[in-house]
């Protein structure tokens, strides 16, 4: 018997967990954490006890109660849930972001966990750089590149690369003994490397599969990223933004969207601007310079590294941990950006607004947000969006003329905040999805990484509505 069962990612976006079954082998899909978790039973510093492993996180539900999965380290508190042997077979992960990735740190280190060798580089970096990047003991990695064919017993995986808001995604071509199943991670074709997509959809077309697993973030009626915006129109209005700048531009991104990165980069040299970067987007870009075309961090032209004030004030070598000192070459303080911030496009984030202080930007500069606007607008990101109105106001950034964010006021109204916003999602809008389906034509589609799995209905004559931890069957 074939069977697909989903600990995650059923009527949410995120926290895929996907476990396929076929003749006695057992594969995990992803492992990641849903946005939600533990929100029931969470609260800022009100978090599971990581001294006792998963006895919190069982009490409220909060992990699947899966035997043969997680490590004894885990369990050696949970006295009902004893540890038992590895009882699955090996967990193939898409990408490196934390809904599909994070909950791994849980699992038996026995298990071999297929990544991608980008993946695994972005995890490396990521336990230099974060304090918040757990991947637990060390795992049984095995790597693989697109087009590699691993084989597990009897079970085929074909990872094919796809395009993605993070470097190393893969969607799954898994060969079973009731036909081919397709697994999409999350993917898009508007992103630089759209081809890629385009040439995973060829390929799991040229299966011809009995399922296909789809993500679908966008599919819904009320898309807060319906522009669609490209990553390619991104850097055209950031280059835009930049030349009608009368100072500094602050661009408020992710460290790990390399795309992004480069096109405030790329827009920076075409108005002859210097792009400073932090010293973690410095280490992130120089780990990944030998899989992509990127700046040299060090001796590039156009880039400098910014480095915060230390103890000593004096920014000696000592002052800072070993991997930030190779940047130190090409150092530049808040100092430095006060006085040359008319010719400065610098990455930024929320967190970084107390560096401000001391940099002291002129009044109009500008600020631009460029991360998913599921975090900036609407009443559950209300708070974050009020502190940097705060700060806006406080330095007197200028008012764009349009596609400014907007506060929620409590009596209905909407209150302008001087930021851009200009964005690029990382998943496919909803007449992208429906295409990508029909294209594949699959016997069966099983929505995922979706509030509304229903409207999938639209796509496909045969779709499987899934349930938490209900198996379906491969025909």
């Amino acid at each position: 018997m074939t069977s697909i069962t989903l600990y995650g990612g059923v009527n949410e976006i995120g926290g895929n967990k996907i476990l396929l079954e076929d003749k006695g082998v057992k594969l995990f899909f992803d492992f990641g954490q849903s946005f939600s978790f533990g929100n029931d039973y969470c609260y800022g510093y009100l978090q599971p006890r990581s001294r006792i492993g998963l006895l919190d996180y069982f009490e409220f539900n909060m992990l699947p109660k899966i035997k043969g999965i997680y490590s004894s380290e885990e369990l050696s508190a949970c006295s009902g849930f004893p540890y038992t042997s590895p009882k699955i077979h090996g967990v193939f992960i898409s990408h490196c972001h934390s809904d599909h990735i994070n909950h791994i740190k849980f699992l038996d280190p026995k298990i071999p966990i297929h990544v991608g060798h980008g993946t695994k580089t972005i995890m490396d970096i990521s336990e230099v750089t974060s304090a918040f990047a757990d991947y637990g003991e060390e795992h049984n990695y095995r790597l693989f590149k697109s087009g590699d064919k691993v084989k597990v017993k009897h079970i085929v995986v074909e990872p094919i690369h796809v395009d993605h808001s993070i470097p190393g995604a893969y969607g799954f071509i898994i060969h079973t003994s009731k036909g081919n199943i397709i697994y999409t991670g999350d993917l898009r074709l508007h992103g630089p490397k759209g081809d890629m997509t385009k040439e995973f959809i060829k390929r799991a077309k040229e299966a011809n599969p009995v399922a296909m697993l789809s993500e679908g973030t966008r599919v819904t009626e009320h898309d807060p990223e319906a522009s669609n915006t490209s990553e390619a129109l991104v850097e055209s209005e950031a280059k835009k933004i930049i030349s009608n700048a009368e100072h500094m531009v602050l661009a408020d991104t992710a460290i790990r969207n390399i795309d992004r990165l480069m096109a405030f980069y790329n827009a920076a040299v075409k108005n002859d601007k210097f792009f400073v970067i932090d010293t973690k987007m410095a280490y992130t870009l120089d780990m990944l310079k030998d899989k992509i075309d990127l700046p040299n961090v060090i001796k590039g032209k156009h880039i400098k590294v910014y480095f915060r004030q230390m103890k000593s004030c004096t920014y000696i070598e000592k002052d800072y941990p070993l991997w930030e000192r190779p940047y130190m070459q090409n150092m530049v303080n808040a100092k430095w950006v006060h006085r040359n911030q008319d010719d400065v496009v610098m990455a930024f984030n929320i967190y970084k607004l107390f560096e401000l202080v001391s940099i002291r930007p002129k009044k109009n500069s500008d600020y631009i947000y460029s991360m998913s606007e599921h975090f900036l607008e609407g009443p559950d990101n209300a708070e974050a969006l009020g502190v940097r109105k705060n700060w806006m106001e406080h330095f007197k950034f200028k008012m764009p003329e349009k596609n400014y964010a907007e506060i929620d006021n409590k009596d209905g109204t909407k209150e302008p905040v001087p930021i851009h916003k200009l964005h690029a999602s990382g998943h496919m809008p909803k007449e992208d999805v429906m295409n990508m389906i029909r294209t594949i034509n699959p016997d069966m589609v099983i929505p995922i990484h979706t509030q509304n799995p229903k409207s999938f209905g639209q796509f496909h004559k045969r779709v499987v509505l899934p349930e938490i931890e209900k198996e379906i069957k491969i025909r």
